[in-house]
């Protein structure tokens, strides 16, 4: 086995929820579908919901299992600003 089939292996076993903040993307869309479809990891794409849909027509590429959230029209909206706005400079960096 090699090492890809490994992590392949390794992702199917245990899939893990995946956000993708930029779901109107047609890249992101066919991502999105080819990574559920091998069972990777579940994902959700954020985005309008219309365009989401649209794009994934154009590419001819199904959404079944991946959850789709419009962050504009979400009831929790103004939690998610709220945190985000306290957060202090630098909370968002990334570290290893």
């Amino acid at each position: 086995m090699t090492l890809v089939e490994k992590l392949k292996s390794r992702a199917r076993a245990n899939p893990q929820r995946i956000v993708l903040p930029e779901g109107e993307d047609p890249r992101v869309v066919a991502a999105a579908a080819a990574v559920t479809r091998e069972g990777f990891a579940k994902i959700t794409l954020l985005g309008r919901k219309q365009i989401i849909v649209s794009v994934a027509a154009d590419l001819r590429v199904p959404l079944t299992g991946i959850a789709i959230t419009d962050p504009a029209a979400s009831p929790r909206l103004d939690a998610y600003g709220r945190i985000y706005y306290e957060r202090p400079p630098g909370a968002w960096r990334l570290t290893r």
